[in-house]
């Protein structure tokens, strides 16, 4: 049908309407997606101020689950030195050529004497060796319970190096808890390098994994050739870095279990019906009477002709509550309990960071070294 000239005037205007808008639209949606990209809508509050105060999450490289804790607290800072600092000069009161302690509430030097020097740690290393299997271990508290087949001839091999070992036969199924305490008590050099297979498949992976550790827990002046401590060149600490160690153990329930038992039986094998007895090189070592008013922890021994006889250890005074952790190295190799005499006077004249009057305490109405050879 075809339209009037009436009806064709009323549909112009909606046409033109029509086009209006379409050009409209053209030409403002460039100008709108301009504005977006520029900013020019963005709001300057934060969608949800709440998740700056969320904890870190860690996860551990030995498992998938992760852990929620903050950077800031998970490893305790290196204790740094201070203008109050006791410096220790007299030998005749100290007899190591390094010693340190440590205020672990202010992460400061009470006393010291070379306690930032770079010295060999010998056994006091397996305290990172058993941090380091614990961490590959994961968070599966049944792994403990898994039993690593002993190698006789590793056995051999370490023996022949004069390591001290804790007794574990050849293929003997030893579990990795009994290990641990194999480590830690005795000094199992057999323990060290069993662990160490068992988590990371050698020694040798297993110490990359140990300087991972040290790195996260920025030890700048620590590093580690073997998981035993044996004497090399490339193996270093300080007094003021292996206090750390102790520290972050002391974090860890099992940890602070294992170093601070004095004996241990392992479970009944057929080459230990009635289980391996493993005594604590720490612990036989302390004299029957302690400084008044100290609760003494738990520690690791050392021993190599380099790194003289050394001692890490932690104790609390039961008046203040207050915790110290002690490191010495290069007391006289042939006096073990010298170690001991050290870390017991620093506890007993300098926790309170007064030497005046300091007298040395005796260790020596104590039994002699439980073992031979490097610890």
């Amino acid at each position: 049908m075809e339209q009037t000239p009436q009806a064709r005037r009323r549909i112009r205007p909606a046409r033109v309407l029509a086009l209006s808008v379409s050009i409209l639209f053209v030409i403002l949606l460039p100008v709108l997606l301009i504005c977006c990209l520029c900013g020019v809508f963005r709001s300057d509050e934060p969608a949800d101020s709440s998740l700056a105060d969320l904890p870190v999450v860690l996860q551990s490289s030995a498992s998938t689950t992760t852990t929620t804790t903050t950077t800031t607290t998970l490893y305790p800072p290196i204790a740094q030195k201070e203008t109050k600092t006791v410096a220790i000069t007299d030998d005749s009161i100290i007899y190591g050529r390094n010693a340190a302690l440590i205020d672990t509430n202010t992460h400061k030097i009470i006393a010291g004497k070379d306690a930032e020097e770079v010295i060999y740690p010998a056994s006091m290393t397996k305290i990172m060796t058993m941090l380091t299997a614990l961490d590959l271990l994961g968070e599966d508290e049944t792994a403990l319970y898994r039993a690593y087949l002993m190698d006789g001839d590793l056995v051999a091999s370490l023996r022949a190096q004069t390591l001290v070992c804790a007794g574990f036969a050849d293929d003997e199924p030893c579990r990795i808890i009994d290990m641990l305490y194999g480590l830690m008590l005795p000094s199992g050099a057999d323990a060290a390098v069993g662990l160490a297979i068992y988590t990371a498949g050698s020694e040798e992976a297993f110490v990359k994994h140990m300087n991972l550790y040290a790195q996260k827990m920025g030890l700048e002046q620590t590093h580690f050739v073997n998981c035993t401590g044996l004497h090399h060149e490339d193996h270093y600490s300080t007094p003021a870095e292996i206090a750390c160690m102790p520290e972050y153990a002391m974090q860890n329930d099992l940890c602070r279990k294992i170093m601070s038992t004095a004996e241990y039986t392992t479970a009944a094998t057929t080459a230990h019906p009635e289980g391996l007895v493993l005594k604590s090189s720490v612990f036989f070592r302390l004299p029957d009477t302690l400084p008044e008013g100290i609760l003494f922890g738990g520690g690791k021994t050392g021993f190599t002709n380099a790194a003289g006889q050394c001692l890490a250890a932690w104790a609390t005074d039961e008046h203040t509550g207050k915790t110290y952790i002690s490191v010495v190295a290069g007391c006289d190799g042939l006096k073990p309990l010298d170690a001991v005499a050290d870390t017991l006077t620093l506890l007993d004249q300098y926790r309170d960071g007064d030497a005046t009057g300091a007298v040395r305490f005796s260790a020596e109405d104590n039994i002699t070294e439980n073992g031979e050879g490097t610890s």
